[in-house]
């Protein structure tokens, strides 16, 4: 993952997958560790309805949508976020996956 974009892979329920270094400073998840929770956590509540369709599939926005995140110091930043869907095998199960790209 490139570390200075704001990217973040998250499973089809928003549980973590992987995050950028600089999106894990920005909304403050530790570097080095795997994060834990979900995106929701760090989506602004304002923002959570939609972005949980999104993440879920239930919405078919295909080019992007803004997004309110919680920033690590507590305030919040509009985003606008392009996605995308793959499944993927893991432990030769398919799983599904969302690929998530912030930007200001």
């Amino acid at each position: 993952m490139n570390s200075a974009a704001l990217e973040a892979v998250v499973a089809a329920d928003g549980g973590w997958v992987d995050a950028s270094p600089a999106f894990r400073q920005l909304v403050g998840l530790p570097d080095g560790v795997e994060p834990s929770g979900t995106l929701f956590e760090v989506v602004h509540p304002e923002s959570e309805a939609l972005t949980r369709r999104v993440v879920s599939g239930e919405s078919a926005i295909r080019d992007g949508f803004r997004c309110r995140l919680v920033l690590a110091d507590a305030s919040s930043a509009w985003t606008y976020v392009r996605h995308a869907r793959a499944s993927e095998r893991e432990d030769g199960m398919a799983v599904e996956r969302v690929y998530l790209t912030f930007s200001p």
